[in-house]
């Protein structure tokens, strides 16, 4: 199973991430929306061989 999170910056994108998740919680009513919101930690870039994924399933897992 997959779980999706927003990592914030900050107070303010923290705010602005759970107005978001309030929004969407309010159109689903029958469903919880169980993304997390949590402050970003250390960003570590992956490795050549996983960034070269975005390339062949990008479309696939939603990215423009």
């Amino acid at each position: 199973m997959c779980r999706s999170v927003i990592f914030t910056n900050g107070t303010e994108e923290r705010r602005l991430a759970g107005v978001s998740k309030e929004r969407e919680q309010l159109k689903l009513r029958s469903s919880v929306v169980v993304t997390q919101i949590q402050q970003l930690g250390t960003f570590y870039h992956a490795e050549p061989e996983h960034q070269v994924l975005y390339y062949f399933n990008g479309e696939m897992c939603g990215f423009p």
